[in-house]
């Protein structure tokens, strides 16, 4: 399995200010290893399962270089392709829970092709083509409360 940590905060743990929509809305940092040697692509989703309206899209990314270890705060991978978000715009939304404590679930995928399809796309477009080409992945958790601020 690959191996996706951020220097910012450990899985399970709290999401700090900074990267939430309270704070300076952009994206932490993250470090991926062990990626599998023929991997073409990867693909990067970060989701909030305990949106109001149901799953919630903070960020997806795809045609991430395989070679790539490090997504850096503020910036999106040199080349990656950044679909649409739950907001339906095409950059990262930091946490901003109306209410109670939401979980962030941040995957990474490794895939065995580059995806063709156009930058408006959606996770729902996406998960069908990760799911025939996955041959990897890792995946952390973050936390955030608004009342944490």
């Amino acid at each position: 399995m690959m191996i996706f940590t951020s220097p910012d905060f450990t899985s399970g743990g709290l999401i700090p200010i900074k990267y939430t929509a309270h704070g300076d809305n952009v994206n932490p940092n993250f470090h991926l290893s062990r990626v599998p040697k023929n991997a073409k692509s990867l693909v990067f989703i970060m989701d909030d399962p305990d949106g109001p309206n149901g799953n919630y899209i903070h960020w997806i990314m795809w045609n991430i270089d395989p070679t790539t270890t490090d997504i850096v705060s503020g910036a999106k991978p040199k080349d990656a392709i950044v679909g649409l978000n739950s907001a339906n715009k095409n950059n990262y939304i930091g946490p901003f829970p109306e209410s109670g404590i939401h979980r962030y679930i941040i995957k990474i995928y490794a895939l065995d092709t580059l995806l063709d399809i156009p930058t408006n796309s959606t996770a729902t477009q996406l998960i069908p083509l990760i799911n025939r080409h996955r041959l990897d992945y890792g995946q952390m958790l973050g936390v955030y409360q608004k009342s944490m601020f």
